[in-house]
This record gives C-alpha cells, structure tokens and sequence, in this order.
C-alpha cells in the first residue's frame, strides 16, 4: 500500500509529486509479499500521524512490513507486522511484530495460532471479505478475513 501523492511543503513552494497524502486510512487489511524486495505499506519521509492512520492490519513483507517514519502510536495499532525492516515513528499501540501467519493453502485466511486473531479492537463493518460475520469466534481479527477453524 503506497500512500502518495502530489504535495507542497509550504505555500508558494513546488509540488512534490511523490509527497504523502493527508487523511489516508489503512484498516483490517491483509497483505503477504515474499518478494526480497517487497515493501507493505509505504509512505513519505515526512510522513506524521497526519498523513498515514493504520489499524487491525495483518502485514507480511519480506523487505519492509512499515515505512512511515514520522507515524506514532496515535496512528499506528493492532497491526500484526512481518518483514525485514519495520520504519515508523515508535512502535505503535497493541502491535504485534511476527509473522501473521496466513495458509498458504487458502491465501490470506489466518492459520491457527495467529496473533492476528482477536487483536483487533473495532468492529469497521458486518462481514469479512468471504461473508463471514466479523466476531463470529468471539473476537475481531487483524487483516481482512475472520479466522475459521479447519473442519
């Protein structure tokens, strides 16, 4: 997930087109790139807790799970984070810095064990992205898909 966009520094400066963009809002996400050079989510160098809010996300990137350096805990919680390098103002509220563990059988679906399982503390909507109710195992997942335990 990349967040940029055009940006000014001050009034009467040059737009910087790759600056970051304010407002962005990054939730119950799940993303897996084992590429070496593989980045999750990617903001500016002057990112701030005002560009970049990040919550309930399951992250594996083999290069670097974050880089948003100026994002604080106020912006940052309940991710569970993978990869190399993790570059972000501190490290965030409730984050979970291990692998999410998701099925390589069924991409992107939780395996048992995960601590992405019941991390997450709001309910953003009814239904996971296959349909299943968000909190039907008690808890609300990181990521985008409810665990559901093998049959």
């Amino acid at each position: 997930m990349v967040t940029r966009g055009p940006f000014k520094e001050e009034a009467g400066s040059p737009v910087e087109p790759n600056g970051p963009v304010l407002r962005t809002v990054f939730r119950n996400n799940s993303i897996h790139l084992a590429h070496e050079d593989a980045e999750g989510v990617v903001c500016d160098a002057s990112c701030t807790d005002e560009h970049l809010t990040m919550t309930q996300n399951a992250i594996h990137a083999k290069k670097k799970s974050v880089y948003a350096p100026g994002v604080t805990a106020a912006a940052n919680s309940y991710n569970v984070l993978d990869g190399d390098q993790y570059q972000a103002g501190d490290d965030g509220t409730g984050n979970v810095f291990e692998d999410p563990r998701f099925d390589p059988g069924d991409p992107l679906r939780l395996l048992a064990g995960s601590k992405a399982i019941g991390l997450g503390k709001v309910k953003y909507g009814e239904i996971d992205l296959n349909g299943v109710a968000i909190g039907t195992d008690g808890g609300i997942e990181a990521g985008a898909y409810e665990y559901v335990p093998a049959r």
